[in-house]
């Protein structure tokens, strides 16, 4: 999926995304910029999730294998989503991509420790993370149940999208109803806005997102600095002709709704004004994702 957000490959190398160039800005380092490199050599870690001793019965490598069962899926699913004729089984391909997301930040161990330090005395091992990965994983569509998505649109006179090793932009609270949003981009030309809390049981969230918008220059460029501002990234991702806009982002500059609304051509004052019935409004409350999502770390009960 990184290799969508930058330049193809020429030639025969124009469909193998790993081999596209992109450009980097570093959490550290003082923000530096990386302007030309390989999909395929970012973020690449050996053994990052398999198991050392795995319980019985439990494949050493079923973390990878779980990406696995997606990974190879989700590019023709996004360009599909891209095209607007996309069908449900390319949406359920996006939404095992972003339950996949919940465990595979570059800051999900540190925060599974936390957790598990507070459950009991001592400090977990690296198969028990690696357990506490997988009950994320397993807690997470139970979850993303309760909540509404859209598929969102850059405009084209506007910014691409950009990309953090997070894979979303949170948080993002909606002034207008207290609700939280979460932002996936999916490539430079759409995301998929989650709205926490606002899911309804006859919503079919599974089948189709609930609404398709395009966003104002304006509300696209937020979410890009929320994708920099996000707590625990290691970098952000972006087309090279982009690396400008990149250098602007502020990880000081204070998150605001854009004045003249977030969508083109709805009237929307809020960004999730869409998700939001009558019979969600009697129940609405704030979830605060601080810097995470699915609640403040790797399980629901955090």
């Amino acid at each position: 999926m990184i290799g969508g957000f930058g330049v193809p490959g020429k030639g025969k190398d124009s469909g193998n995304l790993r081999l596209a160039r992109v450009a980097v800005r570093l959490a550290a380092d003082s923000g530096r910029i990386l302007p030309n490199q390989r999909a395929e050599t970012i973020a690449k870690e050996r053994d990052a999730y398999a198991f050392d001793n795995p319980p019985p019965g439990v494949d050493r490598n079923i973390i990878d294998k779980i990406w696995d069962s997606y990974e190879a899926k989700l590019p023709s699913a996004i360009r599909a989503l891209e095209r607007g004729s996309f069908t449900p089984s390319d949406w359920r391909t996006v939404l095992e991509h972003m339950i996949g997301q919940s465990a595979r930040s570059p800051d999900y161990l540190v925060r599974a420790a936390t957790y598990l330090a507070t459950q009991r005395i001592g400090t977990p091992t690296r198969d028990e993370l690696q357990l506490e990965r997988l009950k994320t994983l397993a807690n997470t569509p139970a979850f993303m149940a309760d909540c509404r998505y859209a598929l969102v649109r850059r405009p084209a006179d506007g910014p691409r999208f950009f990309v953090n090793d997070k894979g979303y932009a949170a948080p993002l609270q909606d002034p207008e109803t207290g609700l939280a949003n979460v932002v996936f981009p999916l490539s430079p030309e759409i995301a998929v806005l989650m709205v926490v809390g606002a899911g309804q049981p006859s919503d079919n969230f599974d089948v189709r997102p609930m609404r398709k918008l395009t966003m104002t220059p304006a509300t696209v460029a937020l979410i890009n600095e929320a994708s920099w501002q996000l707590s625990g990234i290691q970098f952000l991702i972006g087309h090279p002709q982009d690396i400008p806009h990149m250098l602007r982002l502020d990880a000081a500059k204070p998150l605001q709704p854009p004045l003249l609304g977030p969508y083109r051509g709805t009237g929307d004052a809020g960004l999730c004004d869409w998700a939001v019935s009558t019979e969600v409004a009697s129940r609405l409350t704030v979830f605060n994702v601080n810097g995470t999502w699915i609640g403040a770390g790797p399980s629901p009960n955090v």
